[in-house]
């Protein structure tokens, strides 16, 4: 599973609607031209290029930073009162998942760097709460050699047979 993947579904878990909460990842320029045509409410994220690795109980996990969006559409010539509402619903669903992460089963939270109140930062007319965070695997990668493929049998070695199977009982010891 990959970094966006746990990203995304930890989103959707906390959404309560596995599957059903869009959340979409791209770079920004990408972000921009989709965000007319997005299903909302939804989540964008965007990592950021820095990153770091920690070596924790003989596995590496990547330690990422992303930009999550909790964004709707807005009208518009919105108003301060009907765009507040819009940002609070965003900043109450970008809570709820920053207080699901410590019970996320891929992602542990190191820390909120940020976050900011979206106007418009789209080509499409968009309002929102945006977190900056830094977030670790929980799985990373071990030194553990795979295992080693067993040898086919060569073409004139005849292949021996399973032992029959018994269905005799066996004794428990």
């Amino acid at each position: 599973m990959t970094i966006i993947d746990k990203i995304k579904t930890s989103i959707q878990r906390a959404m309560g609607q596995m599957e059903k909460f869009p959340v979409y990842y791209h770079d920004e320029p990408t972000l921009n031209v989709i965000a007319e045509t997005m299903v909302f409410p939804c989540a964008m994220v965007q990592l950021l290029v820095d990153g770091n690795a920690a070596i924790d109980g003989g596995q590496a996990k990547e330690i990422v930073s992303a930009a999550v969006f909790f964004i709707e559409p807005s009208e518009f010539d919105f108003n301060a009162e009907q765009n507040e509402s819009i940002i609070d619903r965003c900043k109450q669903r970008a809570f709820k998942w920053l207080l699901s992460l410590p019970l996320d089963p891929y992602l542990d939270i190191e820390s909120v760097e940020r976050t900011q109140r979206v106007y418009q930062q789209f080509d499409a007319i968009l309002t929102g709460f945006a977190v900056l965070v830094r977030l670790k695997e929980l799985q990373g990668v071990t030194d553990c050699e795979e295992e080693e493929p067993q040898p086919t049998p060569k073409p004139d070695e005849p292949v021996k047979p399973d032992p029959p199977f018994s269905e005799e009982p066996t004794e428990r010891i």
